[in-house]
């Protein structure tokens, strides 16, 4: 039994009924999964991750003996792909395999953000498929799980709310409190402006949709050159890009010059432990805003955005999030709950997860493009943050096979309307045009020394 985090509680008292705080990893596959075998799977590592297998009991997670049994899902086939969402209180964990064309599968798994987030979803995704592949393969696969044993899952659950306070170089600590005080000042004193909203159909039933705008690896490599030139990392570079065309989307003919658009940007506060994690949550939030008459040019957000985000990860500001809901739970039910649904951080979550292969414990005989389980091989995914009520879209930038992919799920305001489909194409015309884009500036055109982000080298 683990009481709740100040961070779950959260999750906790902003699930709702039409805005579930839930999110699915999707991983294609070609040939047919064994669902025996996936069931086996599952069974070997869920010991390993103790809260997928909990009931929320008040503020308690309860372990019991309640097993994650492999669901048959029906296929969908609409405009983007639908995403899972759970009609019940908080469910850990769902697993659903959905057949999809001659001979290839998708493994459709549907977290619950109040008991982990997409870093522990990933590295658990790796378990499973390492003993998978074990099961397959048996003794001549000689590959081992990586196991928790030393400290044991229960021991490290004790520890899932330590924050790590990461140091990195390149920014003062002027840039750190101005970003603070700025920041926090907007947060609790306005609201971030909506997003237009335009031909609705009452007659459909629109729910959340997941929608993909994907690049080849020569593409990939392009963007990726021209991020590295103007001295930002991928992260920073896109960020930037998507609130100058979010930004100016929003505009409208006699708007206040306060209106703003805001960015919540999850980071790993995860502590530099000797053993990983289990499935858990490990990250705080950043939250940016800009003004909207500042975004008719994404290239003059860039420079704010670097020196902010740097800020972010040297002093570790996304913890303040923590110590912010900490306090936030002081205040009693059904007050809380209150306050918590009716806060409006942001116009827009983004998050880079990067290639979620990396954070596999085993390498699983990945080669670029796939991942061989044996009798299977994954050759994509796919995920998207869980926009929030009051946050508009939940954006996610991951690679796969050296392709990035921009994966955008709409909240159901937007989803299916007139305005969510001109704005994904003004998205993904933007992303292709930095693609494409014959003259680079120099690397120290806005005054910051190149700094080659950690996941691009790792690349090379």
């Amino acid at each position: 039994m683990w009481s709740l985090t100040p961070f779950e509680q959260y999750m906790v008292d902003d699930d709702c009924v039409d805005s579930r705080m839930n999110f699915t990893f999707v991983w294609s596959c070609e040939g047919r999964v064994d669902r025996q075998r996936l069931q086996k799977a599952l069974d070997t590592m869920l010991p390993q991750h103790p809260l997928l297998t909990c009931q929320l009991k008040g503020k308690k997670w309860v372990s019991g003996d309640r097993r994650v049994v492999v669901q048959q899902a029906e296929q969908f086939d609409q405009y983007g792909r639908e995403v899972e969402t759970i009609e019940t209180s908080v469910v850990p964990l769902v697993v659903q395999l959905v057949d999809k064309r001659a001979g290839c599968t998708e493994i459709h798994m549907t977290f619950h953000h109040a008991a982990c987030d997409g870093i522990g979803a990933t590295e658990f995704c790796g378990d499973v498929f390492m003993a998978y592949a074990n099961d397959f393969f048996g003794d001549i696969g000689k590959k081992k799980i990586a196991k928790r044993k030393q400290l044991g899952a229960v021991e490290l659950l004790d520890s899932r709310n330590q924050l790590a306070r990461p140091v990195v170089e390149g920014v003062s600590w002027f840039d750190a409190i101005r970003f603070l005080v700025d920041e926090a000042k907007w947060f609790f004193l306005d609201r971030a402006t909506a997003i237009p909203c335009d031909g609705i159909d009452d007659n459909v039933v629109r729910s959340s949709q997941l929608l993909s705008i994907q690049l080849t690896p020569e593409e990939t490599v392009a963007l990726r050159r021209n991020a590295d030139m103007r001295g930002a990392s991928l992260n920073e570079f896109l960020m930037s890009l998507l609130t100058g065309v979010i930004g100016t989307f929003c505009q409208a003919p006699g708007q206040s010059e306060k209106s703003w658009v805001g960015v919540v940007q999850p980071v790993s506060m995860r502590p530099r432990l000797d053993r990983r994690m289990p499935a858990c949550n490990g990250i705080g939030y950043a939250f940016y805003r800009r003004r909207i008459v500042e975004c008719k040019c994404w290239e003059d957000l860039l420079p704010k955005m670097i020196r902010d985000s740097r800020a972010v990860g040297k002093y570790g500001l996304a913890g303040c999030f923590h110590d912010a809901i900490a306090v936030l739970q002081k205040v009693p039910n059904p007050f809380r709950k209150w306050f918590v649904r009716s806060m409006r951080p942001g116009t827009f979550v983004f998050s880079y997860l990067g290639d979620p292969r990396r954070r596999f414990a085993q390498p699983l005989g990945i080669s670029q493009d796939t991942v061989d389980l044996g009798d299977c091989k994954i050759v994509g995914f796919s995920a998207a943050p869980p926009p929030r009520k009051g946050t508009e879209l939940g954006i996610l930038a991951s690679l796969f096979g050296q392709r990035l992919t921009v994966w955008v799920r709409p909240s159901q305001r937007l989803a299916g309307t007139s305005s969510m489909k001109d704005l994904f194409a003004l998205i993904e015309t933007a992303i292709r045009e930095q693609v494409t884009a014959s003259e680079m500036p120099p690397a120290t055109s806005f005054g910051i020394a190149q700094v080659e982000s950690e996941e691009l080298a790792r690349s090379r």
